[in-house]
């Protein structure tokens, strides 16, 4: 199979993949802006800054450099698929495998920081359970439809 027949047979589902990375590395370069640029809106310096606040903590800066590399990571990651899904490369599945996996433990660590150190930002527990849903179901749907597709074989085994 040549490479212009391959390129025919991309769509479907497979177009969903596109749009979700895009969005992943949209919604993660915001969330990093937030966390460097220190708008009125987003106190999160001044609850890890100010030591007279009864909300201080010391171990929010270290969760703050960990939140800002895992979403650059996270970025990176993102446009990484971007690229070996749209040259159909034979390492795609594999991948998006790792991207999923990298993602849920980057959720877990943060969780873990975030009620160790209970500060103004600790979720609650729907949102726990919403973020782990999220984290559990979308790789529930896209790793075997990646894996197990004839589809998905077709452009990027062959």
């Amino acid at each position: 199979m040549n490479k212009t027949e391959r390129k025919n047979n991309l769509g479907g589902l497979l177009v969903l993949a596109v749009i979700s990375f895009a969005i992943t590395a949209i919604v993660s370069f915001s969330t990093v802006s937030k966390i460097v640029l220190p708008f009125d809106f987003n106190k999160t310096w001044l609850e890890i800054s100010n030591l007279s606040l009864d909300s201080y903590n010391k171990g929010w800066i270290n969760f703050v450099y960990f939140n800002f590399f895992s979403i650059i990571f996270i970025i990176l990651l993102s446009i990484t698929l971007f690229l070996l899904f749209t040259k159909q490369s034979r390492f795609f599945p594999t991948a998006l495998v790792i991207y999923f996996t990298v993602r849920l433990l980057l959720l877990a660590f943060t969780f873990y920081f975030q009620t160790v150190t209970k500060g103004p930002l600790a979720p609650t527990l729907i949102e726990v359970l919403s973020a782990t849903f999220r984290a559990l179901f979308i790789p529930g749907i896209w790793i075997p439809y990646i894996l197990l597709s004839d589809k998905s074989e077709e452009i990027f085994i062959y």
